[in-house]
C-alpha cells in the first residue's frame, strides 16, 4: 500500500517536470532517470517482499 503511494508521488513529479518550462531539456532528462532509478528500486523490493511473505 504504502509503495503504491510512492508511486503514484513519482508519477506526480514526473508530470510536473514535464510540463516545467524553467528547466533545460538536459535537466529534465536527469531528473526523470532518476525517478525511473527508484521506481526500479521500488520494484525490485516489492519483488524482494513477494519472497520473504
Amino acid at each position: 500500500m504504502a509503495l503504491s503511494k510512492i508511486g503514484g508521488n513519482l508519477n506526480q513529479i514526473a508530470r510536473h517536470l514535464n510540463m516545467d518550462r524553467t528547466l533545460s531539456a538536459q535537466e529534465k532528462v536527469k531528473a526523470l532517470l532518476e525517478l525511473a532509478s527508484i521506481e526500479q528500486s521500488l520494484g525490485e523490493l516489492v519483488g524482494n517482499a513477494d519472497k520473504v511473505f
